[in-house]
């Protein structure tokens, strides 16, 4: 026995519960073999012991086909039966069909157990006829090739499970509005959704495969959202439809006007009852549907309305729709009313019903007097009433006063609002249909009327059009005229304000009139005379302002000089230009005239400022009034003056003027070689101071000269214009002058002391002094001097002038100590001084003049002093008040040399030259000897 069969041999012991024993082994015969297992393999079966029985076992099983339990025989595995064509061999069951398999319980010699083929709606082994098609044809069918089970068939779709036990299973057709999609047992066919039915004229013996096919829409419905719906009144919908076409989903509607009896109509021709609110006639009804898209019926127009719901016509009737005329002229918010519950009372009309028989709708008045006592006034009406509302009907007078809303006494209504029955577009057409169409004219003020209630009818009942919405009274307003001082409604279209509030008679804001009674704005309160507009209101203008008042500006300054009087209780004295006066101190003054002072014309003068006087004139000032509200500064006179200017009395003038000195005469001018400044009376003139020059030879000698103090003119006004008449020559110009001796210098005498010298310079001349003193001590040396002619300026061209630095007689202090201190060597001049700012003019006469002439044509003219540095080294085109002022700067100027050049005068800045023991002096003319001495002095 093979290992195989002795493992085979063991477990079948095992699992049969006998006693391990020696197997009895005996190999069948060949003949033998097939007749207990036909499908084994040859040459496999052996004789076993199984279950206390000898059977035969096979080993191996034919290809396709297992063992059973024990190997006691061979079957089909499940999904398989067996075939002999070809060969015995296990083969697909094939479709619509199905194998179980043979019995794995199958003993020896058990032909049927080793697996049977069964047809699916009989669960019988299958004959030979018996073929897919022929399975098919009963409604049943197998997934696959290789079912195992009776529950592996199924119907096909259209089909259901009418009968489904082990043993028999029959299918059939569904019916009705029901479909199957197959291949699922299920034993009931899917219903069409509620509302769909099968398609009229559908083949029953179809199978009923796809439920849009099956499942269709009536006529008369629509499917929404998955609900079937009937179509609403109004609409309709012909024939069936699939619920995967549009066409089922939506109703089409009837033409324009018409309806249906109700809902679910299937056809057009149920179209045959009127809407309401349209109206038409003369069409016949079958023709009318045939042509929907131009059934055009017309709306019933404003104030008419039809009810519809009724049949209007039948196939080839004509239609007839017809509007009615609303009760009492009474109309509709829009075309096409249904009923009379439509018929409404626009705003600002109401009906009047004061003759019940022939009621009719009007305008509520813009202006009615009425009651007692009697008032005038407009009325309105708001929003939209029903033509029975109490409110909008007037069954007491003609006139609408207890329907329409009253503006109040004095207060007017206008047709300003649009005319809501007509076009609404149609500005011309207007009613008083609001608060907004009660207007006051301009000035009015609008104000609570608390005397006047609401009237009643005859049983004691509140007119309607009396009280608002809410049923409390109204409260009445009239109409009041704004007092003087005050403002009302204002000017805002054609001298009316429109609308009902209150605007009550504003008054002024203080010290704000208005011109008259009825005022109707802000704007109108303006000022009196004599007060100016202020943020507060009026207030009166102080001293020296005016307003005309009138406007609402503010107060005018008075011209410069000028003031009014200011009195609170006559505020009528500030009210002009001509309230303005000069004030004291001040007077009239015109420059445009030769005497700006005094020819200025009185009183034809109020709009030319005043100036404050100036010192040596005064003015009392002016007063109020056309004739004499001017003034003039008048000149004191005889040489007096004012110490201080706006004066206002004569007496200020109390002193001389400047370079005048007080005497027994009065004010006299101060002569030459005095000044007097502004002083009250202070006498008579100041003799100007002299200056004394001290010089110190290296000998050791001194020299005193005192020079007088002189002026080059009379009236001098003050010590500044003193200035000494022989001046020593500064120590920053030098000792020496440095004009050549070629340019006039003339020997004087020899052995003089500078006083001597000095008294050769003649009193009529410009004249230069030079003393050399001689190297001993006796304070000697020789005299030389330079004479030049005193002269006016001149304008001839190529003329040379010399111009000469004057000192001041109080401002110098001269003096020779050793050259002028401890570090200048002695026999040299050192000075502190200043210039007076005078210079004597003069030029070298006729018959040197050539010489002047030729010296200053050198480059620096060296032989006419020295040259300052640059940029005075040379002619400068400058001015002589320029080249004075140069030199008045430069404390080593002496003076300048001026030409009357071409275009312009020139100058040239002049310095001195250092000399040992020289001495320098100018000395000017004498005023007692020449007369024309302020020709000199510049």
């Amino acid at each position: 026995m093979s290992a195989t069969s002795l493992l085979l041999w063991g477990l079948l012991l095992a699992v049969s519960g006998c006693r391990a024993a020696a197997p009895a082994r005996a190999l069948l015969a060949a003949s033998d073999c097939p007749r207990d297992i036909p499908r084994c393999a040859t040459g496999r079966c052996e004789l076993h012991t199984v279950g206390g029985v000898l059977s035969s076992v096979c080993q191996q099983c034919l290809a396709t086909f297992v063992p059973t339990r024990y190997g006691l025989n061979c079957v089909c595995p499940p999904g398989t039966f067996e075939t002999s064509a070809g060969g015995f061999k296990c083969v697909d069951c094939g479709k619509g069909f199905y194998c179980p398999g043979g019995s794995m319980a199958a003993a020896n010699g058990e032909a049927k157990d080793r697996g049977q083929r069964l047809s699916c709606f009989q669960s019988t082994v299958s004959s030979a006829s018996d073929t897919e098609a022929s399975v098919a044809a009963k409604g049943l069918m197998t997934k696959a090739t290789r079912a195992k089970l009776h529950t592996d068939c199924y119907p096909l779709p259209g089909w259901r499970l009418k009968v489904a036990t082990r043993t028999l299973q029959e299918a059939e057709l569904c019916l009705g509005a029901s479909y199957s999609p197959g291949y699922a047992r299920i034993r009931v066919c899917l219903p069409c959704m509620a509302g769909l039915v099968l398609p009229t004229g559908y083949n029953n013996s179809v199978p009923k495969v796809n439920r849009t096919a099956v499942c269709s829409i009536p006529a008369g419905k629509y499917l929404a959202q998955n609900v079937v719906r009937p179509c609403p009144q109004g609409t309709f919908r012909t024939g069936q439809a699939g619920t995967d076409e549009p066409m089922g989903r939506s109703c089409l509607h009837c033409p324009k006007g018409l309806t249906t009896a109700g809902p679910s109509s299937t056809n057009v021709t149920a179209c045959n009852y009127g809407v309401g609110g349209y109206q038409l006639s003369g069409q016949i009804f079958s023709q009318a549907i045939a042509m929907s898209d131009l059934f055009d019926p017309d709306l019933c127009p404003p104030g008419t309305f039809y009810a519809g719901g009724t049949e209007i016509a039948t196939d080839s009737t004509f239609i007839t729709m017809t509007c009615t005329q609303c009760p009492d002229g009474a109309t509709t918010l829009a075309p096409g009313a249904l009923s009379t519950a439509d018929c409404m009372v626009p705003p600002g009309y109401y009906i009047d019903a004061s003759n019940p028989s022939s009621p009719s709708m009007q305008k509520c008045r813009t202006i009615l007097t009425h009651g007692s006592p009697s008032i005038t006034e407009g009325f309105y009406r708001e929003g939209w009433l029903h033509y029975k509302d109490p409110a909008a009907r007037d069954a007491v007078s003609a006139d609408g006063a207890a329907a329409c809303t009253p503006c109040g006494d004095g207060i007017l209504s206008e047709w300003t609002d649009i005319d809501e029955r007509e076009d609404a577009n149609d500005t011309t057409k207007v009613v008083a249909a609001s608060s907004a169409s009660c207007y006051v004219t301009k000035g009015m003020g609008v104000v609570v009327d608390p005397e006047r209630t609401c009237p009643t009818d005859s049983v004691g009942a509140q007119y309607p059009g009396c009280a608002d919405v809410s049923g409390v009274a109204r409260v009445f307003l009239k109409a009041v005229s704004c007092p003087k001082d005050t403002y009302g409604a204002p000017n805002v279209t054609g001298d009316r304000t429109y609308g009902l509030f209150s605007v009550p008679c504003k008054p002024c804001a203080r010290g704000l009139i208005t011109a008259a009674a009825n005022s109707s704005a802000i704007e109108q309160c303006v000022t009196p005379a004599g007060f100016g507009y202020t943020a507060e209101g009026g207030a009166q203008c102080a001293q020296g302002w005016y307003s005309p008042g009138g406007d609402q500006s503010a107060c005018r300054p008075c011209p410069p000089g000028r003031t009014t009087d200011y009195n609170p209780a006559r505020p009528e004295l500030q009210a002009a230009l001509s309230d303005c006066y000069v004030m004291p101190g001040y007077g009239l003054y015109d420059p445009s005239l030769s005497k700006p002072w005094d020819d200025v014309a009185i009183p034809d003068s109020k709009n030319l400022s005043a100036v404050e006087c100036p010192a040596g004139r005064w003015s009392a000032g002016g007063s109020r009034g056309a004739s004499n509200g001017d003034a003039l500064c008048t000149a004191c006179g005889g040489g007096l003056t004012t110490l201080n200017t706006r004066s206002v009395v004569g007496t200020d003038c109390s002193a001389c003027v400047a370079g005048f000195g007080w005497d027994s005469t009065g004010c006299t001018k101060c002569a030459y070689n005095t000044y007097q400044p502004l002083e009250p009376h202070a006498g008579g003139c100041t003799t100007c101071g002299g200056t004394m020059f001290v010089f110190k030879t290296t000998h050791g000698v001194n020299e005193t000269i005192n020079s007088t103090g002189i002026t080059l003119r009379t009236g001098a006004a003050a010590s500044q214009a003193c200035v000494a008449r022989q001046a020593q020559l500064p120590a920053d110009v030098g000792q020496s002058l440095g004009i050549a001796a070629s340019l006039g210098w003339a020997t004087a005498g020899t052995g003089q002391t500078m006083a001597q010298c000095l008294a050769f310079c003649p009193t009529d001349k410009v004249c230069f002094a030079e003393l050399t003193y001689y190297d001993n001590s006796t304070g000697t040396g020789d005299c030389r001097k330079l004479e030049l002619d005193p002269v006016a300026a001149c304008s001839t061209l190529g003329t040379y002038q010399l111009y000469y630095k004057l000192l001041p007689s109080d401002a110098v202090s001269a003096f020779s100590v050793g050259g002028g201190g401890a570090a200048a060597a002695e026999g040299s001049v050192s000075a502190k001084v200043m210039s007076s700012g005078l210079y004597a003019r003069a030029w070298a006469g006729t018959a040197l003049q050539a010489a002047w002439n030729a010296a200053a044509a050198v480059t620096g003219a060296p032989a006419i002093g020295a040259a300052l540095p640059a940029p005075n080294a040379d002619w400068q085109t400058l001015s002589p008040t320029a080249c004075k002022r140069a030199c008045d700067n430069l404390s080593t100027c002496w003076g300048f040399i001026a030409k009357v050049a071409t275009d312009s005068t020139q100058c040239l800045l002049r310095g001195g030259n250092d000399a040992r023991n020289v001495r320098t002096f100018l000395s000017a003319p004498d005023s007692t000897t020449f007369a024309t001495l302020e020709s000199l002095a510049w």
